[in-house]
């Protein structure tokens, strides 16, 4: 994997090698990399995936965040699961997904094992759901998440410009590599109290530190030049 999303030519190695039933992938805002992969990726995925005969679980999570990205699901659609999360674009209170399967036979298993496993979410939670896609407001909504994402990645350029980072303009968070001599204590001491919040961070046997997921913590517009400049001063050596 590298900037633009999985690599095709691995995937199709690793498919010709181990003749998987399934591949699993987030083309979008991928997690915790931010890699997105650009249409052309897609469609030579979608082919390798065609190929090979394999089930696509495509996961969509940040997908209303980007909206021109044309889901996998659109170029291989005979072949794809796609599960769209309305948490990560709309509200995290939101426990409802919405999937599209390859065909009816396939959404026809799918609803009697989520049955059986007595999976699903509030009656009246879907319903608030279809409402706000019905009326508008879930794009609202979107829209004003996108410009607040946008504002603080833009935080985040000016105050880590002398650093490498991975980030899509419209993302939630951004993929910091970490020096290899920082150990687990090293960065906490860093980044606490400077308006940051460390998402996920993991450690080699040796403490070492990977690269960090991280975002900013909410903080007022107002507030915001003195609130950023609060960073001035760090130095990723």
């Amino acid at each position: 994997m590298e900037e633009n999303g999985i690599i095709p030519d691995e995937l199709d190695s690793a498919c010709r090698q181990h003749a998987p039933m399934a591949v699993y992938l987030i083309p979008t805002f991928h997690n915790p990399s931010t890699a997105t992969m650009p249409l052309s990726r897609r469609k030579e995925v979608a082919e390798i995936v065609r190929r090979h005969e394999v089930l696509l679980f495509e996961d969509d999570a940040y997908g209303q965040l980007e909206p021109n990205a044309v889901p996998l699901a659109s170029l291989v659609p005979e072949r794809t699961y796609f599960a769209a999360s309305l948490s990560k674009c709309i509200a995290p209170g939101l426990r409802v997904s919405l999937l599209l399967t390859p065909d009816q036979a396939s959404a026809e298993v799918l609803v009697s094992a989520l049955r059986a496993s007595v999976q699903m979410p509030a009656f009246l939670m879907v319903a608030l759901v279809t409402r706000w896609l019905q009326d508008g407001s879930a794009e609202a909504i979107i829209g004003a998440i996108l410009n607040e994402s946008s504002a603080r990645q833009k935080l985040a350029a000016n105050v880590l410009v002398q650093h490498a980072y991975s980030r899509h303009p419209n993302g939630h968070h951004i993929w910091v590599p970490l020096p290899r001599n920082w150990a687990k204590r090293s960065s906490r001491r860093m980044f606490k109290g400077k308006g940051w919040l460390s998402l996920r961070q993991n450690y080699s046997a040796s403490g070492k530190a990977s690269p960090m997921r991280s975002g900013f913590r909410s903080a007022p517009r107002a507030a915001a030049p003195n609130w950023s400049g609060r960073w001035s001063s760090l130095r990723l050596h």
